[in-house]
Order: C-alpha cells, then structure tokens, then sequence
C-alpha cells in the first residue's frame, strides 16, 4: 500500500511540474475574452466541463498579469525553472517578485504550489492563505489548499475545500470525483456510521 501511495505521490508531483512548465496555450475565441471577472465566474456556474476549463485558463491567465513586464517575465521565468525541476531556484525568483510585489496573488499561488511539490506543507498553507487574502476567489489556490489538507492527512479539511472549489468553479477537473471519494472517507470515520 506504502508503494501505490509513493506513486499517487510521485504522479501528482510530475502533474503538478509539467503544469508549471507548459506555457498556457492561447484559448480559441468563445466571447469569454470581453467578460468581467464577475461575468466569467458567472458563466463558470453552467459551463460544461470543457467550456469550464477554458474560462478557468483565462481566470488563471488575468491572473498572472502583474500589471508589470517585470513581474510578468519573472513568473515566466519562475514557472519555466520549475518546470525544469530547479525548484529552489524557482522559490527564489518568486521570492523577488513577492517582495516587489506584495499584491501580486498568483506568485504567491504559483511558490504555494512549489512549497507543496517539495512537502513543504507548512510553507504552502501559508502561502495559500496568502493568496486567498488577495483573491478570494482564486479557485486553484482553494484546490491546491485540499491537496495539502488530503496529503496532511485531513479528509474532513480537504472534502471543505474541495466543496469551496466546487462552489466557485463546479465543473474544475477532479473535484467532484473528490468529493465522492472523501465523502466515503469522512462517512467511514463517523461513528454512527459503524
């Protein structure tokens, strides 16, 4: 059993760097480009799964525009480098654009999002909470938040967040399936469930 978790693991590491790594591919038009924020999150509520995906690529990608050539290319940079596995170097160019940027939630998402690929779990809530302090909203930082909760070992957390995701984004990829299988954990915890 030891061995099938270190790979669920090592799977959800690799995922997680390839993400990183991939530039975003620009998304075809759908008219979601015009939309407010407010509009996307909006449309987020019926979109079919792939339509989900798109307006959560264009969300993520808003996001990532720091107002600042700079603090653009430096994420660039900090994605790419994680992506090649340096991820202490990575920690550290997202370390610059934080103390350049305080505002700027997504460098924090993307360091939580490293903290995390080197079980640093402590150093990812944290981050986390940082850029939940920011963006509200930002649906894949509430995700990455049910991964720590799930890998620390806290079924009751993760099945929380991952109910949050649910509510901003209901058709993110792998959330509901989740849902259902920490659902069944936390049941199986219950004692009026024995």
């Amino acid at each position: 059993m030891n061995l099938l978790k270190h790979f669920v693991a090592t799977v959800k590491v690799l995922s997680v760097l390839l993400a990183l790594a991939l530039p975003t591919a620009p998304l075809a038009q759908t008219g979601h480009e015009r939309l407010t924020e407010d509009q996307l999150f909006q449309a987020l509520q019926s979109a079919s799964a792939p339509e989900s995906a798109r307006i959560e690529s264009l969300l993520i990608d808003r996001w990532s525009n720091a107002g600042s050539k700079r603090q653009n290319d430096l994420l660039s940079l900090a994605k790419a480098t994680a992506g090649a596995g340096n991820l202490e170097h990575a920690v550290w160019i997202l370390d610059t654009i934080i103390a350049e940027s305080p505002e700027f939630a997504e460098a924090w998402n993307v360091r939580a999002t490293i903290h995390f690929v080197r079980d640093d779990l402590d150093s990812s809530v944290a981050d986390i909470a940082a850029t939940l302090a920011l963006n509200s909203r930002h649906f894949a930082a509430m995700n990455g938040l049910a991964l720590v909760l799930e890998a620390s070992g806290n079924p009751q957390g993760a099945l929380d967040a991952y109910r949050a995701v649910q509510e901003m984004a209901p058709m993110r990829a792998g959330v509901n399936g989740a849902i259902n299988r920490l659902e069944a954990i936390v049941e199986g915890q219950r004692p009026d469930s024995l």
